[in-house]
């Protein structure tokens, strides 16, 4: 008989959990102390007029019924057991498929996005070109001069040319 062990882990970041208390909650201490500090933050200023939904979304974090799935993209648990897809702007429940009025999903998925700090827009800095040899500076027409073919004379050749009749 093969005896294995599961490890729980941290739904935000992942890392084994080790406290028991850590386990219930299904977060780490720190990614705890995040999302209470985006909780706090997002309740007093975006969703200030929504405390119910803000209250639930707690409540929905807290029970781990919300698991980051890539990105800002979310996996929830409605209260019927049911699971949506949610990001920060969009749900699949019904609330959000209508989309007249905030889910508690969304809230959840704002809060815990918040927590995440996002990755880098700006550019690596790319070295100096190295210097270029004047030879290569040159057009192609310029470097390749001496194999180019003369560019052929549309219309009638000029009376100088010698070319054509000869002169009675």
């Amino acid at each position: 008989m093969q005896h294995t062990t599961s490890t729980a882990h941290c739904h935000r970041c992942a890392r084994p959990l080790t406290s028991a208390a850590s386990i219930a909650r299904h977060y780490g201490s720190h990614c705890r102390t995040l999302i209470r500090a985006a909780t706090r933050f997002l309740a007093t200023t975006a969703f200030a007029d929504k405390p119910r939904l803000v209250a639930k979304a707690e409540e929905l974090i807290e029970a781990g019924g919300i698991v980051r799935l890539r990105g800002q993209v979310f996996w929830t648990t409605g209260s019927s057991g049911d699971t949506y897809l949610t990001h920060p702007n969009a749900c699949t429940c019904m609330a959000g498929l209508r989309g007249k009025h905030l889910c508690h999903h969304r809230i959840a998925a704002a809060i815990l996005a918040a927590t995440y700090t996002p990755r880098s827009t700006t550019p690596a800095p790319v070295p100096a070109p190295a210097p270029v040899p004047a030879a290569a500076t040159q057009t192609p027409h310029a470097a390749n001069r001496h194999t180019m073919r003369r560019p052929i004379p549309l219309g009638p050749p000029p009376a100088s040319a010698g070319i054509g009749l000869a002169a009675a």
